[in-house]
């Protein structure tokens, strides 16, 4: 496991990365991968709308439908 494969695997979609061994390994020795695999982490998680601007969503969208 080296950058490039880290690189490839957020590349192809993966936000985060499966964590197998040789994953941890490399991010644990890699100060650029580790910080870019925690980097998007977190920015996935904190992305997500609240559940209260989700219906909101909704009901804009169910109103346009009427």
């Amino acid at each position: 496991m080296n950058c490039r494969d880290i690189d490839r695997m957020l590349a192809e979609g993966s936000p985060t990365p499966t964590f197998s061994t040789q994953v941890e390994n490399h991010t644990r020795g890699c100060t650029r991968c580790r910080a870019l695999v925690t980097a998007l982490a977190t920015s996935a998680l904190s992305d997500q709308p609240s559940p209260a601007t989700l219906r909101k969503i909704e009901s804009g969208i169910i109103a346009n439908y009427r």
